[in-house]
């Protein structure tokens, strides 16, 4: 997925792109968030995270933190 970012609209990626067959789409929007899906991941595990472990963003310790994260991951 090619999302026409100014480094991927430089004259050598095109011309890459044209010499190895790579087509792209046309019109797609720069840095459109709502049309990467791995956005919307990000936004459903991070729900998923603070629906298991809601103190989790309550926890100033980043080694604390961590460690809750890896007991909270395996029920998500």
């Amino acid at each position: 997925m090619q999302d026409n970012a100014p480094i991927h609209t430089a004259r050598i990626v095109r011309t890459y792109f044209d010499n190895n067959g790579v087509h792209c789409l046309v019109g797609w929007p720069p840095y459109s968030a709502d049309m990467n899906p791995i956005e919307h991941l990000w936004l459903r595990l991070k729900e998923l995270i603070y629906k298991l472990a809601p103190d989790i963003n309550l926890i100033t310790n980043k080694d604390w933190q961590v460690d809750r994260l890896i007991e909270v991951l395996p029920m998500a």
